[in-house]
């Protein structure tokens, strides 16, 4: 793991292990590979290209959309605007705003007041709801959970 080559390697094959457990929805599995692709992440010393961060945050909108962690879904597809605006020299503003449009939707259809996440079912752990928030904020790359307020004020200020 010490060649940069075959540390990206190794992400690739367990976000295509991350796409197959998605498929099969086996969640709980799921939540595993995205802890291990989070881990591996942490362990190199340099961040994974551009694509494999979009894939990344596509991949975990999804598992967080399908059990039901809808505050999570719309912060996963935040950080997937923010990716793609950073990276993408050639994006359009049409496919901003549309992904732009889609986060807002996501951020919206979080309930309020937010009820205990249907996640809780899927992944058996001993943590806290707040121990389990933190947790999902770090595999997001965030220093701390986020709200739907906080998303919807980034998501206003955020510039196309």
């Amino acid at each position: 793991m010490s060649k940069p080559e075959m540390h990206q390697l190794n992400l690739e094959i367990r976000l295509h292990q991350l796409a197959f457990l998605i498929q099969m929805e086996l969640w709980q599995e799921a939540y595993k590979a995205v802890e291990d692709i989070n881990n591996l992440m942490n362990l190199s010393k340099k961040m994974p290209v551009p694509k494999t961060m979009a894939n990344y945050y596509q991949k975990l909108a999804v598992v967080f959309q399908k059990v039901g962690n809808y505050l999570f879904h719309a912060a996963a597809l935040f950080k997937l605007l923010q990716l793609s605006k950073e990276m993408k020299k050639n994006i359009t503003q049409e496919e901003l705003q549309k992904m732009a449009c889609r986060v807002l939707v996501a951020t919206l259809a979080i309930s309020l007041p937010s009820a205990r996440p249907e996640f809780d079912r899927f992944i058996e752990t001993d943590e806290s709801p707040l121990e389990k928030a933190q947790r999902l904020a770090i595999i997001l790359g965030l220093t701390q959970p986020p709200t739907r307020a906080s998303l919807l004020t980034d998501l206003l200020t955020w510039q196309f």
